[in-house]
Parts: structure tokens; C-alpha cells; sequence
């Protein structure tokens, strides 16, 4: 379950990371047991369709003119690829697997909020490249989250947590920095 949740989290981050590794991994012996009716999630072509999406949102999420179409998606495509992974893995009884899958896209929602917050926060100070900051943050970030969530779980869960914690920490200095 661990695994699960911070892959959930992860997910605020970058949708498309920890699906990916997500789905690869469910095909190794490192990997979860998918639910029969998900089973795409491991097919090749599937895999293959988040690899580039994984392309395309790396590089228009960085562009001044499609990084905010890419943000309001977000707000969609995240907390569905948390709820995505939730609802193929989670081992429970198929009533609680909803309320777990409300609960993923819930925490996507909730960082990616924070994501956002903090892009705000920085405004100017990057000379208009704060979103290709927090962007190369989140996925660079989201990459190490996703592998370790799979090989040493507790590790996973904390550098997610510690990606969090700094994320308001920074936020939280700027702002108080401009007053």
C-alpha cells in the first residue's frame, strides 16, 4: 500500500513518470499484481503511449506558451493517473477500491496545488524560467520517487515527503523574503 500512496503522490508531480514505471514494473518480478480488468496498463503499446507522453509534457510544460495549457490539464490528467494506479493495484475488496482511487486523485490534486504555489511564489525571480525550474524539479524528482517506491519503498515515501517539504520550505522563504 505504501507503494501505492506515494506513487499517488508522485503522481501531483508528474502523471506520466509514475505510470510508466508503474506499468514496466508490473511486468517484473519488482512489480505489483495488476487487477485482470487493468491489465493495459502493462501492455507494450500502453507503455509505449506514456514514453511519449512523458516526451511531450516534459517539453511543453517548459514552454512560456503551452505551459499553462499544460497546468490546467493537470488538474485533470494527474489526480486520474493517481486514481488509475490506486484502483489496478490496491489489494482490497472491490467496494473500497473507489473511496482508494478518490483518495490517490486526491493527493496528485493536493501537490499538484502545491506545485503550483510555489511556481507563483517564485514569480520573476527566475526571469520567467520558474516553470522550467519547478518542471525539471518535479521531474526529476518524480523519476527517483517512482523507482525507489518499487525498490525500497520507505525510501520512495520519504524523498516524495522531503520533495514536498522543500517545495514549501522554498515557497515559504520567497515569501517572506518579499515583505
Amino acid at each position: 500500500m505504501i507503494t501505492l500512496l506515494t506513487l499517488a503522490v508522485n503522481s501531483g508531480f508528474s502523471p506520466y513518470i509514475p505510470l510508466l514505471v508503474f506499468g514496466a514494473a508490473s511486468r517484473t518480478d519488482y512489480g505489483l499484481a495488476i487487477r485482470p480488468s487493468f491489465s493495459f496498463v502493462q501492455e507494450w503499446g500502453f507503455l509505449g503511449a506514456l514514453l511519449a507522453l512523458v516526451g511531450i509534457d516534459v517539453v511543453l510544460n517548459k514552454l512560456p506558451g503551452t505551459a499553462s495549457y499544460v497546468n490546467r490539464l493537470g488538474w485533470l490528467v494527474k489526480p486520474a493517473a493517481a486514481a488509475l494506479i490506486v484502483a489496478s493495484a490496491a489489494t482490497v475488496s472491490d467496494q473500497f477500491v473507489a473511496p482508494l482511487a478518490a483518495l490517490a486523485g486526491g493527493l496528485a490534486l493536493s501537490v499538484h496545488w502545491i506545485r503550483n504555489w510555489l511556481i507563483g511564489r517564485l514569480g520573476d525571480r527566475f526571469m520567467g524560467f520558474e516553470g522550467l525550474v519547478v518542471g525539471a524539479y518535479s521531474e526529476i524528482g518524480s523519476t527517483f520517487v517512482a523507482l525507489f517506491a518499487f525498490l525500497i519503498p520507505v525510501v520512495g515515501a520519504l524523498l516524495a515527503a522531503l520533495m514536498l517539504v522543500t517545495a514549501t520550505i522554498f515557497g515559504r522563504r520567497v515569501e517572506r523574503s518579499e515583505t
